[in-house]
């Protein structure tokens, strides 16, 4: 049987359009809310923090918890969550993975499901 990745989320990065769009409406429009460094490196929320959903980052929430250059023009981020739902199909759907961004930023569905084939195989099939 064929097994195939299906992703249920969208990644939450200043590489997300739909992600950037409400980083600048949260913000209205702040300067270099969107940014990387001058030399370079990964697209950052407010040139600190790589994703635009948090559970912490407070500074980044409210101007209340946030301090200077923030304060002024928090919040850029939430931590509101993206939730969807999808009916399971038996037989087919068998493995649910939940990572963090970390992993989703080096690795692809594929290569997931192909760890997991692969851990499966060595150490529980055999």
């Amino acid at each position: 049987m064929m097994i195939r990745p299906i992703d249920l989320t969208t990644d939450h990065s200043a590489y997300n359009p739909a992600e950037v769009d409400g980083v600048l409406r949260r913000c209205n429009n702040a300067p270099k809310a969107i940014s990387s460094a001058s030399s370079g490196g990964i697209k950052r929320v407010a040139g600190s923090l790589a994703v635009t959903r948090a559970l912490g980052d407070a500074y980044l929430k409210t101007p209340r918890l946030s301090f200077f250059p923030y304060k002024r023009h928090a919040p850029y981020i939430t931590a509101r969550p993206e939730v969807n739902c999808r009916v399971l199909t038996k037989g087919a759907d068998r493995i649910l993975t939940l990572a963090s961004d970390g992993v989703w930023e080096r690795a692809s569905g594929d290569d997931v499901l192909r760890w997991v084939r692969n851990y499966y195989n060595a150490r529980i099939a055999g």
